[in-house]
C-alpha cells in the first residue's frame, strides 16, 4: 500500500463521505482515462489517490486549465475541499488536502504562464498554437468515444488551431482540402523543418522564445477515396475542437453524419456521376475531377458565409448552381 492510499483508508475509516465515497475499480480506471497525462503527472507527483483523482474527473477537472480554476487561493482551496468531505479535521485528512492544494498550485502556476505565454505571441501577430498537452487530451476523451485511430486517421493540430482563431475572432473562414491534414502530416512536416532549419521560435519582448505554428498544405485529393478521407479528417477535427468548445453553436451541428452525406452528394449522381447526354442518348459530356474539386470548395465557401450570417433569406438552395 503506498502512503496516499494508506492515507486514504485512514481518512474513509473516519467516516470520510463525498469525494471519498467509494467507486468499483472499473468505474475509478474510467474516470482516470479521461483525464490529460499532463494533469495526471501532477496529481501523482503529489501521490494524490487515484480515487480522489477520479472524484475530480467527474467534476471535470480533467485538464490543467480545469482544475487551476479549483479555487482562487490557497484558503478557499481548503473551503472546497470540505465541500465534497474532507471536512473532518485529523492528520491523515490534512495530507489528503495537501495532495489536492499542491496539485491546485502546480495547475495554477503553469496555466499562468501558459496565458503570458500566448498573450506574448498574440503582440508579436503570430498565430496560437496548440500545445501537446491540451491535444492529448482531447484526444483521448475523442477515442473514448470513437475508438482508438491512428495519427493518419487523427487531424492534425492546425485544424484546431484554425477553428481556436476563427472562434476568438468571431469570423470562420472557408476550409480548403489542401489545409485537411493528418495529425501523421503535421507532425511529419514538424520534424522535416526541425531538421532542416532547427525548432522555430521567435524572440518575445520579454526575452522568451515562443514556438511557432508550422503551417502545412498537401496536394488536393486526385481520387474519391482521398476525397473521402479529407472529410473523415476534418469532421474528427470539428468533434475534437467541440471538445475544446462544447457551446459554441456552430459547432454543434457538425457530425460524422453531415460530412458523410455531403461526400455522398459530392461522389454520386448528383455531382461526379452527373451525364450530359445527345438526343440519341449517348453520353457526351461528364464533370471532370478538376471541375468535382472546384464545386466543392464553393460548397465550403457558401457554408462559412452561411456560419457567418446565417442561411439566405430568400428560399430556395443554399448550395451554389451545379457545374455544367
Amino acid at each position: 500500500m503506498v502512503a496516499s492510499d494508506a492515507v486514504l483508508a485512514a481518512v474513509a475509516a473516519e467516516g470520510g463521505a463525498g469525494l471519498l465515497e467509494k467507486l468499483k475499480p472499473e468505474e475509478i480506471a474510467a474516470n482516470i482515462a479521461l483525464i490529460n497525462e499532463n494533469l495526471k503527472k501532477i496529481f501523482n507527483d503529489a501521490d494524490m489517490p487515484e480515487l480522489i483523482q477520479a472524484r475530480l474527473a467527474m467534476c471535470s477537472y480533467t485538464s490543467i486549465a480545469n482544475f487551476q480554476t479549483f479555487a482562487s487561493s490557497e484558503d478557499s482551496a481548503k473551503e472546497t475541499c470540505k465541500a465534497p468531505g474532507l471536512s473532518k479535521v485529523s492528520l491523515p485528512t490534512i495530507a489528503m488536502i495537501s495532495a489536492v492544494i499542491l496539485a491546485w498550485q502546480t495547475c495554477k502556476t503553469r496555466h499562468e504562464s501558459a496565458t503570458k505565454h500566448d498573450a506574448e505571441k498574440k503582440n508579436l501577430g503570430l498565430e496560437p498554437t496548440l500545445r501537446p498537452g491540451e491535444y492529448t487530451t482531447y484526444k483521448q476523451q475523442y477515442e473514448i468515444a470513437h475508438g482508438a485511430k491512428t495519427a493518419d486517421e487523427l487531424p492534425g493540430a492546425s485544424i484546431l488551431e484554425k477553428l481556436d482563431k476563427e472562434i476568438e475572432d468571431g469570423e470562420f473562414k472557408p476550409f480548403r482540402l489542401e489545409e485537411i491534414v493528418s495529425k501523421k502530416e503535421v507532425d511529419d512536416a514538424y520534424e522535416a523543418k526541425v531538421e532542416e532549419q532547427g525548432i522555430p521560435t521567435t524572440t518575445s519582448l520579454t526575452g522568451v522564445l515562443i514556438r511557432q505554428q508550422v503551417k502545412v498544405k498537401v496536394g488536393r485529393p486526385t481520387n474519391p477515396e482521398e476525397f473521402r478521407k479529407r472529410f473523415e479528417i476534418l469532421n474528427a477535427g470539428i468533434e475534437l475542437s467541440k471538445l475544446k468548445n462544447p457551446e459554441h453553436p456552430l459547432l454543434k451541428d457538425s457530425n460524422e453524419k453531415v460530412w458523410d452525406s455531403h461526400v455522398r452528394y459530392m461522389l454520386g449522381v448528383t455531382v461526379m456521376g452527373l451525364k450530359k447526354t445527345n438526343d440519341e442518348g449517348a453520353v457526351v459530356k461528364t464533370p471532370s475531377w478538376n471541375l468535382v474539386l472546384n464545386y466543392n470548395q464553393k460548397i465550403l465557401n457558401k457554408v462559412a458565409v452561411m456560419m457567418n450570417e446565417g442561411p439566405p433569406r430568400t428560399g430556395g438552395s443554399p448550395l451554389p448552381p451545379l457545374p455544367g
